[in-house]
């Protein structure tokens, strides 16, 4: 299977396709839009936006999705066999998705995909506020591991900290000050459209535990800039 074609800057300005209303809401792709726009020195940043090729017959082996995201997947053309695995239980589900319609993938779901047909299909993994205490574990559990393979090899002492958050962006994506960022910038988003719904408080407060936890995690706060840690303060203080 052909994946990760990234189709997305030789689109025109307006696009090709709009996102489903329901899976609209998203911290992760408008921030590493965001970065990009403004990104001079070149190495932007990978958005999860993409377009996947799989002729008939071709597999995607039993995965969850990077970082713990949520995920749709929406057919242009073409047959997929889907069989997902329901986490803390033995129920597994199996159906076929076929051309037009479009499938939701929750966070660490177990699954496998099988093209039935040759497929196209449009792709995005996306992050919200309910999930990023599970994106800010899988962060850590990396960031240790990085560690750990540094200190095997003898070098942790000649490695700096901004070496540590490119290996770890490298890894999975994101790094610590990237995931930093995206949550209050989310934050920000979440105060300033306040519309006074449940879901909008609820959010809110999952944003704010999860800086709360960054901000709390001794190791790692040192690798974010000063001047944002100060301003997150203020902001958890509002």
């Amino acid at each position: 299977m052909i994946k990760k074609a990234k189709i997305i800057p030789y689109l025109p300005s307006d696009g090709i396709y709009s996102v489903p209303m329901e899976f609209s809401d998203d911290l992760l792709n408008p921030f590493l839009l965001e970065i990009n726009k403004h990104h001079t020195s070149g190495g932007n940043c990978e958005d999860y936006r993409f377009l996947y090729w799989g002729a008939k017959n071709s597999f995607t082996p039993l995965h969850t999705d990077v970082l713990g995201s949520y995920s749709w997947s929406y057919n242009v053309f073409g047959k997929k066999l889907w069989t997902f695995f329901e986490p803390g239980t033995s129920k597994k589900i199996t159906f076929t998705q076929g051309t037009n319609e479009c499938v939701f993938v929750p966070s660490m779901w177990q699954h496998t995909v099988e093209n039935l047909e040759e497929t196209i299909s449009v792709n995005h993994n996306w992050v919200l506020p309910q999930n990023l205490t599970v994106v800010w574990n899988l962060i850590v559990t990396e960031s240790l591991s990085i560690e750990d393979e540094l200190k095997k090899w003898g070098t942790e002492d000649g490695v700096t900290t901004h070496e540590k958050e490119n290996m770890l962006r490298s890894c999975c994506g994101l790094n610590v000050g990237m995931f930093f960022l995206m949550t209050v910038r989310g934050l920000v988003l979440n105060i300033v459209c306040d519309d006074n719904t449940l879901r909008n408080t609820n959010e809110r407060k999952q944003l704010r535990d999860a800086l709360n936890e960054i901000m709390s995690d001794k190791n790692l706060v040192g690798r974010i800039d000063k001047n944002a840690v100060d301003f997150a303060s203020r902001l958890l203080d509002w």
